[in-house]
């Protein structure tokens, strides 16, 4: 069985030790003077893995969106490191989570909210299905007058965004 080492960070999804010869997909890149060549995802798409090997993992949440007027930053994405996960031969679906948009107007690429948008997770799922490993996404920062999104909603985040003026931040949680 080859060994291979996969981190992956948020949108990088790494395959190292002779990947070419046994996996595909993402941007391959190389690392260490050319000796380490690294599948890169800057969106969401398929790790083919052609041969059993072993790998590690490294994966990124996207941040949440910082709110505007008086206005606080967006959580951090929560990060998700496997130092070692024997992957079969297959395809896996991996998805990289979104930075969250930052609050203000469309006009100027805001989300139309004063509040800042969260930022999704990234994660990676076996050629059946089943999500191995997920980085959470962090949370939006409040905005004049408005609490962060994440302070308000049940769904985990990995951090939560800042408060605003008169506002309570939003909780942080576990990545």
């Amino acid at each position: 069985m080859k060994k291979l080492l996969i981190p992956a960070l948020c949108a990088v999804l790494p395959v190292l030790a002779n990947a070419s010869q046994f996996a595909t997909g993402g941007a391959e890149i190389l690392l260490d003077g050319g000796d380490t060549p690294v599948h890169l995802f800057t969106e969401s798409g398929t790790l083919t893995v052609t041969e059993p090997c072993f790998a590690q993992l490294l994966l990124v949440g996207g941040g949440g969106g910082g709110g505007n007027d008086c206005a606080a930053g967006g959580g951090g994405g929560g990060v998700v490191q496997v130092a070692a996960v024997r992957l079969p031969a297959g395809s896996y679906a991996v998805t990289v989570g979104a930075g969250g948009l930052g609050g203000g107007s469309t006009g100027n690429g805001g989300n139309g909210l004063s509040y800042g948008s969260n930022g999704g997770a990234s994660s990676i799922a076996d050629p059946s299905g089943t999500v191995l490993y997920t980085a959470l996404g962090g949370g939006g920062g409040g905005g004049w007058g408005a609490a962060p999104p994440e302070s308000s909603s049940s769904a985990p985040f990995a951090s939560g965004g800042g408060g605003s003026y008169g506002r309570t931040g939003g909780a942080g949680g576990d990545a």
